[in-house]
């Protein structure tokens, strides 16, 4: 996580005491290390790099990421409630095992016996995903944020979008990939989405960051998801890529193509 950046933007705003600026800093920090795993699948799918090196490695660097996620949320949570106590979080890490316990030996197999008979998934991502997005805009005041405001906006969004940036270009870089390749997966892995909404939320609820941090953090959200998409457009033919006829799939698609003219 970005710890320093984040406790730096931390600083900036007026909170009373060292614990509520530490809590405030582990959540924005956890905020930076978002990657969004299904937008940036919905990105490669529109730009044929499912099937890519690239892809692969893109879209299994953020299946990762997402579980260290959900982790880093459940932790630094706990540490917030807990208030830094020792007995108070040990009793909370008890009782997160033991819902995790129940859930996966009572309320799973339930759970897997009720989708077999209906499609929730379906209601979930027509009803309550909009509902989500909302509910999460209605709580967004961009009008509140003052000339002051949006200066340490452009410093969240700059120090979010670099530490992403930064961290997934060296290790590309150190792991064989070329500047193009590794500039791709860098860009790639600075998608963020839903589970950013999460974190702020929880964040916002748990009143650990203020509504004017909770809308620049929105805006950091929306502006690393929105530079994705021209980034990788740019630097794919320069790695040796097309948004047309990529992989396996364009070439299937070219085939069918031919086959039809």
């Amino acid at each position: 996580m970005n710890i320093p950046g984040a406790a730096a933007v931390a600083g900036t705003h007026r909170i009373s005491s060292p614990a509520a600026r530490i809590n405030t800093a582990l959540f924005i920090a956890t905020a930076f290390s978002i990657t969004a795993m299904p937008i940036l699948g919905r990105i490669m799918m529109e730009l044929d790099l499912t099937r890519t090196r690239l892809g692969v490695i893109a879209i299994s660097s953020a299946a990762i990421n997402d579980v260290v996620g959900w982790l880093l949320l459940a932790l630094v949570t706990t540490l917030t409630v807990s208030d830094f106590v020792a007995g108070r979080f040990a009793l909370r890490i008890a009782m997160v095992a033991a819902f995790g316990l129940i859930s996966t030996m009572v309320v799973r197999p339930l759970l897997k016996k009720a989708i077999r008979k209906s499609r929730p998934r379906d209601f979930v991502t027509v009803f309550f995903l909009p509902v989500y997005f909302t509910y999460t805009g209605l709580r967004t005041s961009i009008g509140g944020l003052e000339s002051a405001d949006w200066g340490r906006c452009l410093a969240i969004v700059a120090a979010a979008s670099l530490a992403k940036l930064a961290g997934g270009y060296m290790a590309a870089r150190r792991s064989g990939l070329n500047h193009p390749e590794s500039a791709i997966i860098a860009y790639m892995m600075n998608t963020r989405g839903l589970m950013e909404l999460i974190v702020i939320n929880v964040g916002l609820d748990l009143g650990v960051i203020s509504p004017k941090v909770f809308t620049m953090l929105v805006i950091m959200a929306i502006v690393s998801t929105v530079i994705t998409t021209p980034a990788l457009r740019y630097y794919m033919p320069r790695a040796g890529l097309t948004a047309s006829g990529v992989g396996i799939d364009g070439a299937a698609r070219d085939a069918r193509q031919r086959t039809r003219g």
